[in-house]
C-alpha cells in the first residue's frame, strides 16, 4: 500500500483533525492548516477530499459514532437515557464547538450537511418514540420528531449559549417532562 492513501487510519487522522480544528473555532480552516495538523500532504487531502465539506462529511460520520444509546424496558426508561445520552453528547467539547460554529457561521456550512449530521441520531430517537407508541405508552397522534425536538432544543441552546456542558438540574427537568409524552406511571 502507498503512503498517503486513504486507508482507515488516514481517515481518522484527517477526521480527527478537523473535529479538533473546528473544536478549537476554525471551522473555516485551510487545507494547509489541515495538512500542518494532520501530517497528511495536502495534495492528498486535494485529490480525496475535494471539498471541504467532504472533509466535514468525514469528520461528522466519525464524531456520530460517540453517540450512545440505549433501549430500556419502557418509555418511562426510555425517556431518561434519551435525555442522558443527548445530554452527554451534546456536553462534549468538539460537539458544542460544531454547534457554536453552525450557529455563528451558517454559511460556513451547508444545510445538507446539518441535516447529515443529526439524521443518524434523529433516527435511532424516533425509533424509541414509535416504539413507545406501538406498546401504547405515547399516544399515537403525537409526531416522534416532535418529541425529539422537544427534548434537544433545550440541550443544543443550553450548551451553545453557555458553551458549557448541560447541567444536572436542565437534564433532571428535561427526563420529567420526556416522561410526560408517555401514559402516567
Amino acid at each position: 500500500m502507498r503512503p498517503g492513501g486513504r486507508t482507515k487510519a488516514t481517515k481518522q487522522t484527517v477526521a480527527t483533525s478537523v473535529l479538533r480544528l473546528i473544536a478549537e473555532g476554525n471551522i473555516d480552516f485551510s487545507y494547509n492548516e489541515l495538512a500542518a495538523i494532520s501530517g497528511v500532504h495536502k495534495t492528498t487531502l486535494y485529490r480525496r477530499w475535494p471539498q471541504r465539506i467532504d472533509l466535514v462529511r468525514e469528520a461528522i460520520k466519525i464524531h456520530n459514532q460517540s453517540f450512545q444509546l440505549k433501549a430500556g424496558k419502557d418509555w418511562y426508561e426510555n425517556a431518561e437515557l434519551i435525555v442522558r445520552s443527548l445530554a452527554s453528547f451534546l456536553s462534549q467539547p468538539t460537539e458544542i464547538a460544531i454547534n457554536c460554529a453552525l450557529f455563528a457561521h451558517p454559511e460556513s456550512a451547508s444545510n445538507l450537511v446539518t441535516i447529515e449530521y443529526w439524521e443518524p441520531i434523529r433516527k435511532s430517537l424516533n425509533e424509541l418514540v414509535r416504539q413507545a407508541q406501538s406498546n401504547g405508552e405515547i399516544p399515537d397522534h403525537i409526531y416522534p420528531g416532535a418529541i425529539v425536538i422537544s427534548l434537544s432544543s433545550p440541550l443544543v441552546l443550553s450548551t451553545v449559549m453557555t458553551r458549557s456542558p448541560v447541567t444536572d438540574d436542565l437534564t433532571n427537568s428535561l427526563i420529567q417532562i420526556a416522561r410526560l409524552f408517555g401514559n402516567a406511571k
